[in-house]
């Protein structure tokens, strides 16, 4: 058959798979569940309430892009190019934001389950710091390397030259949220180990209307960069209503000591990415004679090393990572 069946067949098979693997270790961590019919009792009927706001909420950025992608239609080429840029920094968000928060949100419902308010404003402390760690150094180096990583990935067949440079800015248009998008994943189990679904869908909810106004408003004049934009600032728009809920409530907010040493990060991150694209000049990745795919691969692999253990090192010497954080995540 062609390669796209046999990638069609391979996602239709990793699912039954995925699920086999997950009861094979329910069941060696001794977890039985018996085959009954269900019941719509009071429990699950609380379970539906807190459910259905809470899946809306963690689909606001697949809503932002379904709304991006129909806006985007305007443009020849514009969809795929969004898609695209799409799929690339969603995985720094994929692997840091949601691992992140599928971790700690157990951990919070236990620890406010013992009453231990002082135990989960830490732990939710750990994991922005854990979270900007990643995705700082991440959003900047995706930033400065746009334009090569789409040309070893898809500029082949129909993708040309131009493709990638207008996939490229849009991708840095998204890095700019990365960051937001990281984070708003990240402060959600705050809500959701309270039993509150309803605060993160609202503020979710005023961020698509932000995507929505200004994706209309900028995209007859920027053209797709104007949606990516847009995206970004519903983001920080969202993080935003987010932080100022969890204060005023008391639950978690951001504290002197934290914001400096997030912004020793942000240091750190833009340092290596100035290093980056000067050590890019000499690749000859952004030219017109760009060497062979393999040459490109081990570029581009190189640059990324070089840039998370430098981002490392700058961050540790600025006060930003600390070993002591490290140990307190793998403890968590």
């Amino acid at each position: 058959g062609l390669p796209i069946d046999w990638l069609i067949w391979g996602v239709a098979v990793a699912g039954p798979a995925q699920l086999l693997m997950v009861m094979l270790a329910a069941w060696r961590a001794g977890l039985r569940l018996p085959v009954t019919l269900p019941r719509l009792g009071p429990d699950v009927r609380q379970m539906f309430v807190l459910a259905v706001p809470g899946i809306l909420a963690a689909g606001i950025g697949q809503i932002n892009l379904l709304v991006g992608t129909s806006i985007a239609t305007g443009q020849q080429g514009a969809a795929a190019w969004l898609y695209y840029a799409d799929r690339l920094y969603q995985l720094p968000m994929g692997v840091v934001g949601v691992a992140l928060s599928v971790a700690l949100l157990p951990n919070l419902s236990r620890l406010l389950a013992a009453g231990d308010t002082d135990g989960a404003r830490a732990s939710q402390t750990m994991a922005v710091l854990a979270a900007m760690a990643l995705t700082l150094p991440a959003a900047v180096g995706l930033y400065v390397l746009a334009q090569p990583v789409i040309s070893l990935l898809f500029e082949r067949g129909a993708f040309t030259a131009a493709d990638s440079r207008a996939t490229a800015l849009a991708i840095k248009a998204f890095c700019f949220g990365l960051p937001a998008f990281v984070l708003v994943k990240a402060l959600q189990p705050s809500f959701f180990a309270r039993r509150d679904t309803r605060a993160p869908l609202i503020d979710g909810a005023i961020g698509v209307a932000v995507n929505i106004g200004f994706s209309l408003t900028l995209f007859p004049v920027y053209g797709h960069v104007a949606i990516a934009l847009a995206t970004s600032l519903a983001g920080w728009v969202t993080l935003g209503l987010m932080l100022v809920r969890l204060a005023r409530r008391s639950i978690w907010r951001l504290t002197w000591g934290l914001a400096h040493r997030l912004t020793a990060q942000l240091v750190a991150a833009l340092m290596m990415g100035w290093a980056l694209t000067a050590l890019l000049q000499f690749t000859g990745l952004n030219g017109p004679d760009r060497p062979g795919v393999m040459v490109q691969g081990f570029y581009v692999g190189g640059l990324v090393l070089v840039g998370a253990g430098l981002f490392f090192v700058l961050a540790r010497l600025l006060g930003g990572v600390r070993m002591s954080d490290v140990q307190g995540l793998r403890k968590s």
